[in-house]
């Protein structure tokens, strides 16, 4: 962690080289100036390196450093195969197609889902095993002071589909009566975990006592809750991160406290794909 922020920070600080050297070169030049000719040209241009040198940067102007010189080069720490997509956010249809809002909020019905507030940060997308990852932090809620969830969600596409078949591993919370809660023959796994879906045999298949003991050895590891759906060819994931991605403005950027949750979490995030992964797959 310390060489990362050391590298980034030289990083960060050559985007302002060019201004000290053209700084050093106007006070160069207007020193050795002898005609007003040379005074006039020369005085308004060190003005204006001294105004952007100096003037405060407003919130989008650190959003921007933040993302250039944190969150990119700490994502490729983490696996150098995945890039930040800034102009790219995930969309909620995109989102919904999990169906995580339905069935760990039942009162929110999915009728009512395109009134829920929806915020995405920018899409980080990459490869692992040659199997094509989206993921995002996102901010879900009925308004904008109502949360339902802030966190990571993820989309993995996978090697082979379940064509209609879905599988939901929700957080040990109500589920709606309508639907087929089974129970695994892990009871550690049953206390943390609630498993829905219209096939049986499938669950048992993909949920047996060494895969489950895999996913619970898992939430141990980093004693963080996740919900999963397999869902088709698509295995989404989501799990709470607290806006660990989002910028606060701060003097600063290099806060170790800050890039220790933001690496843990993505390793967190690569660890549970891995591990659904050869799950699955």
């Amino acid at each position: 962690m310390n060489n990362f922020i050391n590298k980034n920070k030289k990083q960060f600080m050559k985007s302002y080289l060019f201004l000290f050297v053209s700084l050093l070169i106007f006070i160069t030049l207007l020193v050795g100036a002898k005609t007003t000719f040379y005074l006039y040209l020369i005085i308004p241009l060190l003005i204006i390196a001294l105004i952007t040198l100096f003037k405060p940067s407003d919130y989008k102007e650190e959003q921007i450093m933040y993302e250039k010189y944190i969150i990119k080069p700490l994502i490729c720490e983490v696996n150098g195969n995945f890039k930040m997509l800034k102009d790219k956010k995930i969309d909620y249809s995109f989102y919904d197609n999990a169906e995580f809002e339905k069935y760990s909020n039942p009162i929110y019905l999915s009728s009512y889902h395109k009134y829920l507030f929806f915020n995405s940060f920018a899409e980080i997308y990459g490869q692992l095993d040659e199997r094509n990852i989206q993921f995002s932090e996102v901010a879900v809620g009925r308004d904008i002071d109502t949360s339902l969830f802030d966190g990571i969600f993820c989309c993995v596409t996978l090697k082979k589909s379940f064509y209609k078949d879905t599988i939901k591993i929700r957080k040990t919370k109500k589920i709606d009566n309508d639907e087929s809660v089974i129970e695994i023959t892990n009871e550690e796994f049953n206390r943390l975990f609630k498993v829905v879906s219209e096939n049986k045999n499938l669950v048992y298949n993909i949920l047996n006592s060494d895969n489950t003991k895999k996913i619970l050895d898992l939430y141990h590891k980093f004693n963080n809750i996740f919900e999963i759906t397999i869902k088709g060819n698509k295995l989404y994931i989501r799990f709470i991160s607290l806006n660990v991605f989002k910028y606060y403005p701060s003097s600063d950027l290099f806060n170790k406290t800050k890039l220790k949750k933001i690496y843990d979490c993505t390793y967190f995030l690569f660890e549970i794909i891995n591990v659904f992964t050869n799950i699955i797959d």
